[in-house]
């Protein structure tokens, strides 16, 4: 098993990071695990797309109901922000119903 840490911020606003901790179990298929951060409920975690230098990854899930756009950094730069944009349409993704998380300025 894998223990996975999300961590990011609601509320940009108060500064405190919201946490979730879970864990995966490796599937059969590289690339492709079983996250539950909630007793034994697990969904699927699907690497998508990943930075060669692991500086951000797109994941999404075995139906195109679930995307998320995992970055290092607060801020993407623009061009590679619609890079990942397009690999997940090109995913069959409906990336207009991504939610944008207001981040601080830095």
């Amino acid at each position: 098993k894998i223990r996975v840490v999300n961590r990011g911020f609601k509320n940009s606003l108060d500064g405190k990071p919201d946490v979730a901790t879970g864990k995966a179990k490796l599937t059969d298929e590289p690339g492709k695990l079983k996250v539950s951060f909630f007793w034994f409920f697990y969904g699927d975690y699907y690497i998508l797309e990943l930075e060669e230098n692991y500086q951000w990854v797109l994941i999404g899930s075995s139906s195109d109901k679930y995307l998320w756009i995992l970055s290092r950094t607060p801020q993407l730069e623009e061009s590679i922000k619609s890079n990942i944009l397009e690999k997940a349409r090109g995913r069959g993704y409906d990336v207009s119903k991504l939610i944008w998380v207001k981040q601080k300025e830095q």
